[in-house]
Parts: C-alpha cells; sequence; structure tokens
C-alpha cells in the first residue's frame, strides 16, 4: 500500500525544470525595432538574437522581408513570420490616384480615386474622375494606375473556342 502511494505522488508530482534538457538554441532574424501596420520592412529593420530551433526554421529571413509591408503591428524583439507580411501597397483604397493610359509615346493622364487596394501589376478598380465610371486598372507605381493591365486573368473577353456566360432575365 505504501509503495502505491508512493507512486502515485511521484506520477503528480510537477516536472522540474532542471530534469529536461534545454531547447537548443539557433541565430534568429528579430525586430530591431516596432514596425507600425502598412509600414515598408527593410533588411536594416532586423538584428540576429539567439532562440529555440523550432522559432528560427519559421522566422522569416531579412532578405525574404524586401519589398513587403507589414500586415499588423510588430514588436521589436520578435520574430517576422511571412504570415506577418503582405506585399507593400502602391494604391491604397480611398486614396487620390493618377490614371494614365499609353500608347507609344501618346499618354493620356485623369485624376481618380482607387475603390479598391492594391500592388505593382495587381488588379484594383479606379474611379474616373472626369468620367465618373469606375473601370479595372494595375498599380504601376505610387498612387498610379494604368487601365486594363493588370496579371490578373481576365474574365472578358471570353477565351476563344469558350461562350460568354450571359444572366437569363
Amino acid at each position: 500500500m505504501r509503495m502505491r502511494a508512493l507512486i502515485l505522488a511521484a506520477l503528480l508530482s510537477p516536472v522540474s525544470a532542471a530534469a529536461q534538457p534545454p531547447a537548443p538554441l539557433a541565430d534568429t532574424p528579430v525586430l530591431a525595432r516596432t514596425i507600425e501596420k502598412g509600414e515598408a520592412v527593410t533588411p536594416a529593420d532586423f538584428t540576429v538574437d539567439r532562440r529555440p530551433a523550432a522559432v528560427a526554421r519559421v522566422a522569416l529571413k531579412p532578405a525574404d522581408a524586401e519589398g513587403m509591408e507589414a500586415a499588423r503591428r510588430l514588436m521589436a524583439g520578435m520574430p517576422v513570420r511571412r504570415a506577418d507580411l503582405v506585399q507593400a501597397q502602391l494604391v491604397r483604397r480611398g486614396e487620390a490616384v493618377t490614371i494614365t493610359v499609353r500608347s507609344g509615346a501618346l499618354s493620356i493622364s485623369t485624376p481618380g480615386k482607387a475603390l479598391t487596394g492594391g500592388g505593382k501589376g495587381e488588379a484594383i478598380r479606379v474611379l474616373s474622375g472626369s468620367t465618373s465610371s469606375s473601370s479595372a486598372a494595375a498599380g504601376t507605381a505610387r498612387r498610379t494606375a494604368t487601365p486594363g493591365r493588370s496579371r490578373s486573368p481576365a474574365t472578358w473577353p471570353p477565351p476563344p473556342g469558350r461562350r460568354a456566360r450571359c444572366p437569363r432575365r
């Protein structure tokens, strides 16, 4: 009976931290300063710190953060994961933009407003200030959009050999 009590006490007692081997450490890139949401991240924002190897495996390398911006507020001293960063937006929703159409040497620009945001080459919607009509465009530079130049697949016209689907009334 006494032996059972000793075994039960040993099983229920907390394991001391000294009995467990320490986790292996590795050099891990961490942020040197706090970065606010939407702020650009550069390799200069990183320092190296010793962290557990499991943390180091998921930490983003400073070179991979080039051209990205924070998706949320990132605290100093924390490793950065891929999910913490998004592609830098050249055009933000609600921002005044310049809509530029180019054909050879001819260039026509008009003021407009971004209905959606996006990065370089991403499809966005813009509202032309002169015609009050919206159209699809692509972000080409900071606060600049070019109609019909996005990398996303076009929905119109349909590909050759496919019929257009129109809703029935």
